[in-house]
């Protein structure tokens, strides 16, 4: 069996003894429903409770919020008043702008006048309205893969995609309502780091038709990579390991390192996208059996055509079968992801994780968080139970769109780690089994280790 025994906790909430605070609404919805449980259980593992009671919440000596444009004559609460996003039912087209204060990034400005009981933003709707992926639901031009593409990204078009700005408000919350509620112990998080690896290929030369092999060895002749083919002709006749074969390296490095390790197998063949051995081979079944001796999860790679009349169903009942096991995380192949198709697609098939919320050209992140949140399926208006774990680097970022020497990748990502940090969220990287080969990816091998050892030092309490 594969198991994790540390991924459970990254999906953990508050527990009885957590804090608890008020929220006075004279409107429910289950948009702030869903908006409230991200900000107090999962990234301040708190309580929380929405009452239209004036006087229940005047009555109230624990935290509160009053979010509402009533004027309650109170000393001891923090007012925050609605923009209206919360309260309405649809999608509409209007998209806001990111204001830079001293405090941070805002949007859905509220206020220019706030007081030391007041925020000058809507917060509740600017977390809600990146973590909901509002903005892949409103109308944009899909790249050429049919995807969100990173341009259309509203951190990205004000350079702060590196950032957690999502999380970084719900601190600047914390820290307004800890004023005004000196006396309240909120928890902590500490950050922690989770390493994924997509096998889209599971080895480079190893486990090919005859008439693909050569067909490959000529390429590299006509090519003039006459290293790339001895590498070839040293791992076909048995001299020299696969390069692709990471299959021991990385698992026990994590292992050895307490870093949790998943692996994404693509388990489709054939197609112009998706060119790995044929799934259900031996050579699948062999790697299989080598990595039951590591501590690791394993999931689904989505392929590029998964979309399909039942092509998911197929690609997740045959890798169970190898497995002899449920599997019930992935990450799409390509991040093909469409948020209005392929959540509920997932769902259906028996997903429960998904890892695709990110971008391959640009390291960062695409909800402005390092925290898990539920899918919002704004076609009913429902929290769904479809959880995503937002990653925030993918190898090729560096290795293919922005070309960077190691000690300046080390540094961006040093960064962007310090920036969990304050948060206590969770550092997800993306490397491929390709990366690991020197020929093809110089040093990435290594980057791989020197990164990782480096953020977990950082997160290190």
């Amino acid at each position: 069996m594969f198991t994790n025994p540390h991924f459970d906790t990254f999906l953990s909430g508050p527990d009885a003894q957590s804090p608890e605070c008020l929220i006075f609404s004279t409107r429910q919805s289950p948009r702030l429903d869903y908006t409230c449980r991200f900000i107090f259980n999962t990234v301040l593992s708190s309580r929380f409770r929405i009452s239209d009671s004036v006087n229940e919440f005047q009555l109230y000596s624990g935290p509160k919020v009053n979010y509402s444009e009533h004027e309650l004559t109170l000393n001891n609460s923090l007012q925050i008043l609605p923009h209206g996003l919360l309260f309405e039912i649809g999608i509409n087209e209007s998209k806001p702008e990111l204001k830079k204060t001293d405090e941070g990034y805002h949007a859905f400005i509220t206020s220019d006048l706030p007081t030391p009981a007041t925020l000058e933003y809507d917060v509740f709707s600017m977390v809600f309205y990146f973590i909901s992926r509002y903005e892949e639901w409103q109308t944009y031009e899909k790249d050429e893969h049919g995807r969100f593409g990173l341009k259309h990204s509203i951190f990205y078009k004000h350079n702060v995609n590196k950032s957690p700005i999502v999380d970084l408000s719900i601190l600047e919350l914390k820290e307004r309502l800890r004023r005004v509620f000196p006396d309240v112990l909120w928890p902590k998080h500490n950050a922690r780091i989770i390493s994924t690896l997509d096998i889209d290929n599971l080895f480079a030369f190893k486990g090919r038709p005859l008439w693909k092999t050569l067909a490959a060895g000529t390429k590299d002749i006509l090519r003039g990579d006459f290293k790339n083919l001895q590498t070839r002709l040293n791992v076909l006749s048995g001299l020299q390991k696969d390069p692709f074969d990471v299959y021991d390296e990385v698992p026990a490095f994590c292992e050895n390192e307490g870093i949790p390790l998943i692996l994404f197998f693509l388990y489709r063949n054939g197609t112009r996208y998706d060119r790995g051995i044929r799934p259900g081979s031996s050579e699948f079944l062999s790697v299989f059996s080598r990595l039951k001796k590591f501590s690791l999860s394993i999931g689904l790679h989505p392929s590029y055509y998964s979309n399909r009349k039942n092509q998911l169903e197929k690609e997740l009942n045959f890798l169970e079968n190898d497995l002899g096991q449920k599997v019930n995380i992935s990450r799409q192949h390509y991040l093909i992801f469409d948020i209005r198709t392929t959540p509920m697609r997932l769902i259906r098939a028996g997903i429960h994780v998904d890892f695709s919320m990110g971008f391959s050209d640009e390291p960062g992140f695409r909800a402005g968080t390092a925290y898990p949140f539920h899918y919002f399926n704004f076609f009913n208006e429902k929290q769904e139970v479809l959880v995503f774990m937002p990653f925030c680097i993918m190898d090729g970022a560096y290795a293919i769109h922005n070309k960077k020497n190691k000690q300046d990748v080390l540094t961006e990502v040093a960064e962007m780690a310090k920036e969990i940090k304050k948060s206590g969220g969770n550092f997800i990287s993306v490397f491929h089994e390709r990366s690991f080969y020197n020929h093809l990816y110089p040093g990435f091998g290594n980057l791989y280790k020197e990164m990782h050892l480096q953020i977990k030092a950082l997160f290190i309490p």
